[in-house]
This record gives structure tokens, C-alpha cells and sequence, in this order.
């Protein structure tokens, strides 16, 4: 075997790793060939047809440089070697670098056909606008070219191009390619010609191709009058489309679908989707409805109906009693999208639907039309035997009106004694002054989850006075009672919530690490003494809690406490007072977090190397990348390196 030479410079050693056979020193290698590498260089690796594997390693090194790599290979365009100028070609296109266009186009009526085909895709790839005419063109070219041609119009997506690839359509050969460019393009005169070949290839192979490129015309048009009132698209529209309308809607409806094909079935239905929908024709609006078994489609299928408008209401009522559960709750789901309040009646009917995820679907449509006289109806959801309905019912009722639906609420004293946590539910969602009363009465319920529940409303009231109110909880013998008065005064931003938690946090050692939270979110400086008072007297899990804290609240007085923790003997406590201290944006926390990257712990220096990538111009940080791009741990040298790439 042939032993390698060493390499005598970066470039050579770049170049020589290009043919690396493992996968992923040789990403490395063309991610640094890219970035660092000489595209000159890179572009002589071109010529030499010996190694392949280098070869398409400097194209794709070449690509990702972007327009550090435009020049050299553009210079390359000229060369005598047709393989060179083909290569170079492609690059050009995968730079995405507009400036190469302008050269490519000279290429396009290359005598060398792989030529002439590269510099077609790579305009393609750069969506070259001024270069769709020389393109269309080539449709009449070499066969292997019009392939080419075909396709880059397509990503080009010049409305200018529809004509020219109307007329490959009718060339058996490239007919598909022709059609699926079409699709891609916003031409009203383009989906005309898709819409007449729908008519005309019913039954036919290629009629799918013609579905998918005409759905996919109408959804880049932003506008399709001209398209309407096209004779195509009457001719689709009258009795002559029938049958190809009749193929839309059998798509819709076909049930018996090959699982592993579902997939592609599923662009299918979205297309014929948007060709109904574009046709406005009462007369499917009932199929559109009752494509809705199919759960999947349910955002076009939506989307479509509500475009149609209130044409779509009987059809929509009617769906509202059909048969199929599916399409009962996309009926009701699709009134309530569209505002209209005729659907409030049959909704509260099927309040007492069998099916729980109709009931669910009822109550979300009332709950959109803001249904006040619904209210009772939906209460009575609240006790509802399933589950999922009940949870529906909380959470509809909590976006209506906060007033009515507390009076509601209020006047059923069934539902709010048996029901009170459900109540408590809805009220903590949509808080008001009138449920203080009723919150504060429950306070102090016998029941665990109710005491709860009453908390988190006063909670979600930021208006309310309620501190007083919620001290006389902090010694509840229920854990869990205290922990959401813990997280009810952490959204207090006052001296008095601040001063209950740190007092109860020195005391109930059960709700310090919640406590912890709280004062964090307080954000007060003036916690910060007592909790470096607490601190030696808590074990390692908690002192890591409160040492978070301190990095959360970022005050000045707990900068050197956390400088000082950086000596730890715990590495835990190193890494965590690291990361606090990168909250801090002082010049001396920076300079500390920089000598933690000494730190023997690999897991510190990670910490400090993240913590300084926020303070990447100063030259203290820079100087840490520097050295820890030489780190003995692989992911702790990458990261300083990119780190240095990016100062």
C-alpha cells in the first residue's frame, strides 16, 4: 500500500482529507475546506479524473463556501476541460450565489451536453428569472436537454414559461415533467391548460399528475379570476367535466386505501380539495362536507369550506346529523370557524350526542359563538361521564365571558358544591371580582384538591389583594396546599410575598426547592443575603437550587458569593455556579468564567466555554477559545472552535 505523503501546508492536508473514506472526518473535512480552504485549489481538484471521490468532495466543499468560492469557479467556466466547466457548473448552482448567472446562461447551448444540462439545473437551483427564455428554448432541443429544461423552468417558476411548456405536454416523452412544472407555476394561463387536460386524461395514467400539478397551481395563484372565466375552466365546470369531477370526489370518498400508500394519497385528496373548492359548485359542496370522514384532511378541508363561505351553511347543517361521528364534529367545527350563529340550536342538540367527541366538539363551536344562552346546556357538561368532555367543558367555559359565566355558575348551587374543583377550574381561567366570595369560602374546604383549586384562582387574579389571604395557607398540612401558595406569591411582586417565601423557605425545608423558584421569579435583590445565609446549612441538591436562584436574581451583592463557589470542592457546584455567573455581564465575571476553563473538570469547562459564548468579542473570551480548541475532550475543542469562528 502506498504510504501518504505528509501534508506541507493546511491547504495540502485539507485537500488530501477530501478522499478521507470515513464519513464523517470527511464532513469535517469539507466543512473546514469550505470555510478556510483556497477555492483555487479546490477548483484544480476538478481536472483530476484519478480520484472521484475528491473530486465531488471539492464540489460539494466548493458549494458550501458560497460566494467565497464564486470567482475561482467562475474562472473555471473557461476552462478547456468540458469535465472541469461541468462541475463547476453545478457548484455554481448550489452556492446560491445570483452573481453566477449571468455565465451560466452562456452555457446553456454548450456543444457538450453534460455540460449544457449542468448549467441548466444549477439555474434552476438559482431560480434564475432572466434565464427562462433561453430555458424554454431547449424544450425543443436534445431530448436529454428538454428533460433538464423542463424541470428548471418548474423551480424557476417564470409565469412567462406556462406556453411553452403547454405545448411539451403533448410530447409523450416529457409530458410528466411538462406537467409538473406547470403546477409550479403561478400562470393563470398554465393551471387553464392543466384544468383542460384533467378533462381530457380521465382514466388515463398520467391523470394523478395532472390532479397534483393543477392543486398545486391554484394554491400559488393569488388570484384566479382570469382562470374562471377561462373556457378551460368552464369546460371543467359543465357537463363535459363530469366525469373528471366525478374522479375528484371518488377520491375523496374512497375509503379501502392501501396503508403504504397513504402518503402519497393524501396530496391527492388535498389537490382534488383545492379543485373543488376552486369550482365553487353547490352541487359538491355536500362532498366536500363528507370527505370529512377522513380525519387527516381536516385543515384543508376546513380551510376550503370557510373560503366557500355562507354558501356552505346547508351543507354544513346537514353534516351536523350525519351518520358518521367525523363528520358531525367537522360540520360543527367548521359553523363555528365560520361565525355563524344559525349552528348554536343543533350544537346545543348535540350536547347529547353518544359519540364524547362530538359533545366536545359542540361545546368548543358554542363556546366561538359566544352562546350566553347555551350557559346552562353547557354546565351540565361539567358532569358529563367521560372525561375528555368534562375537561372540554372547563375549558370552553373559561374563554367565554368571565362575568356571565360566573353568574352561571353561581346559580347552579348543585354544580358548584359537588362539582367544586371543576368550578374552581373555570373560574381560575376567566378570574373576576365576583368570585371572590365563593373562592374564599373554599379556602379552607375540607378537601385537598379544593383548597388547591381555590388557591390557583386567586393566583391567576393579579388585580386581587390576596396575600393575607393566602399566609394563613403557608402552614396547611397539605403539601401539596402549600406548594401552590408557594407559586401563588412567586407572581406577587412585592416585599411581603418576597419576605413570606424566604421566611418559609428557612422553615419548611418541603416546599424550599418551589420557594427557591418563586424568589427567583420575584427577581428582588434583597433576597439574596439571607439566601447565602442559608446556604451552608442545606444539602448538595439544594444548594445547586439556590445557587440557580442566585444566577436568576443576577444581583451584585451574590457576585462574589458565586465567584468564591468556583473553588468548590462539588464539580456539581463549580458547574452551576458557572452557568450563574454568565447571567452576570459585569468585565470581572467574565474574566472569572475565563479561568474556569483551567477548571480540571471536563464538565465545568463545558460549562464556562457556553457561558462565555455570549461575550464573544471580548479578548478575554477569545483567548479561552484559543485554548480550549487544544481541550483533550473532542466536544469541548469543536465548540471553541466554532466559537473562534464566529468572533
Amino acid at each position: 500500500m502506498e504510504r501518504p505523503v505528509p501534508a506541507q501546508s493546511l491547504d495540502e492536508a485539507l485537500l488530501t482529507a477530501l478522499g478521507e473514506g470515513d464519513s464523517t472526518r470527511r464532513n469535517e473535512a469539507i466543512v473546514t475546506a469550505a470555510t478556510l480552504g483556497d477555492p483555487d485549489e479546490l477548483v484544480e481538484l476538478l481536472a483530476k479524473g484519478s480520484n472521484e471521490i475528491r473530486r465531488s468532495a471539492a464540489v460539494e466543499a466548493l458549494s458550501r463556501a458560497g460566494g467565497r468560492s464564486v470567482t475561482a469557479l467562475v474562472n473555471a467556466l473557461r476552462s478547456a476541460d468540458d469535465e472541469v466547466v461541468m462541475y463547476a457548473a453545478t457548484a455554481l448552482g448550489q452556492t446560491r450565489d445570483a452573481s453566477a448567472i449571468p455565465h451560466l446562461i452562456r452555457l446553456v447551448q454548450h456543444p457538450d451536453l453534460n455540460v449544457a444540462q449542468a448549467a441548466i439545473d444549477a439555474l434552476g437551483k438559482l431560480r434564475a428569472q432572466s434565464a427562462a427564455a433561453p430555458i424554454e428554448a431547449m424544450l425543443e432541443a436534445d431530448p436529454w436537454l428538454r428533460f433538464a429544461a423542463a424541470h428548471a423552468l418548474g423551480e424557476i417558476g417564470h409565469p412567462g414559461s406556462a406556453h411553452g411548456l403547454m405545448r411539451a405536454t403533448q410530447d409523450p416523452g416529457l409530458s410528466e415533467l411538462a406537467i409538473e412544472a406547470l403546477g409550479k407555476i403561478a400562470s393563470e394561463s398554465g393551471a387553464a391548460a392543466l384544468a383542460n387536460l384533467l378533462v381530457e386524461r380521465v382514466g388515463s395514467e398520467r391523470w394523478d399528475g395532472v390532479l397534483l400539478a393543477l392543486g398545486s397551481a391554484l394554491g400559488r395563484l393569488l388570484s384566479t379570476t382570469g382562470l374562471l372565466e377561462s373556457r378551460a375552466w368552464k369546460r371543467l365546470t359543465g357537463p363535459e367535466g363530469l366525469p373528471a369531477r366525478q374522479h375528484l370526489v371518488h377520491r375523496l370518498s374512497k375509503q379501502d386505501l392501501d396503508p403504504e400508500l397513504a402518503a402519497e394519497q393524501h396530496l391527492y385528496k388535498e389537490s382534488a380539495i383545492a379543485v373543488l373548492r376552486a369550482m365553487s359548485l353547490p352541487e359538491h359542496y355536500p362532498d366536500l362536507v363528507a370527505a370529512a370522514w377522513d380525519v387527516s384532511m381536516g385543515e384543508p378541508l376546513l380551510g376550503a369550506v370557510v373560503g366557500l363561505g355562507r354558501d356552505m351553511e346547508p351543507s354544513l347543517m346537514a353534516g351536523m346529523q350525519h351518520p358518521d361521528p367525523d363528520i358531525r364534529v367537522f360540520a360543527c367545527t367548521a359553523l363555528g370557524a365560520m361565525g355563524l350563529d344559525s349552528a348554536i340550536t343543533p350544537c346545543q342538540v348535540l350536547l347529547t350526542d353518544g359519540e364524547a367527541r362530538v359533545r366536545a366538539a359542540s361545546l368548543r363551536t358554542l363556546a366561538i359563538l359566544g352562546a350566553k344562552g347555551a350557559l346552562p346546556a353547557m354546565l351540565a357538561c361539567m358532569s358529563d361521564p367521560d372525561e375528555s368532555v368534562r375537561q372540554a367543558a372547563m375549558r370552553t367555559l373559561g374563554t367565554m365571558d368571565a362575568r356571565e359565566v360566573t353568574s352561571a355558575l353561581l346559580s347552579r348551587p348543585d354544580l358548584a358544591t359537588q362539582h367544586a374543583p371543576a368550578v374552581l377550574e373555570v373560574m381560575r381561567q376567566a378570574p373576576c371580582e365576583a368570585q371572590r366570595p365563593y373562592v374564599l369560602a373554599h379556602l379552607h374546604d375540607a378537601r385537598e384538591v379544593v383548597r388547591r383549586a381555590a388557591v390557583a384562582v386567586l393566583a391567576a387574579n393579579d388585580t386581587a389583594e390576596v396575600i393575607d389571604q393566602l399566609e394563613t395557607l403557608l402552614s396547611d398540612p397539605s403539601l401539596a396546599v402549600r406548594i401552590e401558595v408557594v407559586r401563588a406569591l412567586g407572581k406577587r411582586r412585592s416585599k411581603r410575598a418576597l419576605s413570606l417565601l424566604l421566611d418559609l423557605c428557612e422553615r419548611d425545608a418541603d416546599t424550599r426547592r418551589e420557594c427557591l423558584r418563586s424568589i427567583g421569579n420575584i427577581g428582588d435583590a434583597a433576597a439574596v443575603r439571607r439566601l447565602i445565609a442559608l446556604y451552608a446549612t442545606v444539602d448538595l441538591p439544594m444548594r445547586l437550587a439556590m445557587i440557580d436562584t442566585l444566577g436568576t436574581i443576577a444581583a451584585p451583592v451574590g457576585e462574589a458569593f458565586l465567584t468564591g463557589l468556583l473553588l468548590d470542592p462539588q464539580p456539581d457546584a463549580r458547574g452551576r455556579a458557572v452557568v450563574a455567573l454568565g447571567q452576570y455581564t459585569t468585565e470581572t465575571a467574565v474574566v472569572r468564567l475565563a479561568a474556569t476553563t483551567h477548571d480540571p473538570e471536563p464538565r465545568v469547562r463545558l460549562a464556562a466555554l457556553e457561558a462565555l459564548s455570549t461575550f464573544m468579542g471580548r479578548p478575554v473570551a477569545i483567548e479561552a477559545f484559543e485554548r480550549l480548541c487544544l481541550d483533550p475532550i473532542p466536544a469541548i475543542a469543536a465548540l471553541a472552535r466554532r466559537c473562534l469562528r464566529l468572533t
